[in-house]
């Protein structure tokens, strides 16, 4: 099976533009095989089951943008507390003072 940009000629301008984007046919027709079964007329519906698949991802609207979320108070009272930590063992390894 195979698509190519004069099948979406008839579709309004916007749904044909994603369609192309999301299908890939800048750079080439679409081709889909299929040899699982058998039998031509189930790999043609295989074929089809794919295409269709692919159309319908391809026409999802794209994923909500992320919103960046701020640590929580206790995500920063452990980050305090593991620097604090760290600086009480870096302070532990320096030689005692001769101030005695």
């Amino acid at each position: 099976m195979s698509l190519d940009d004069t099948a979406l000629d008839r579709l309004p301008e916007d749904v044909a533009v994603r369609l192309r984007a999301g299908l890939g046919l800048e750079a080439g027709p679409l081709r889909i095989t299929s040899q699982e079964d058998r039998l031509l007329s189930r790999n043609r519906e295989i074929c089809r089951q794919r295409l269709l698949d692919r159309v319908t991802a391809a026409l999802a609207p794209p994923p909500p943008t992320r919103r960046p979320s701020r640590p929580g108070r206790a995500a920063r009272a452990k980050r305090l507390a593991t620097k604090r930590r760290t600086g009480t063992i870096k302070q532990l390894r320096k030689p005692p003072s001769a101030t005695d």
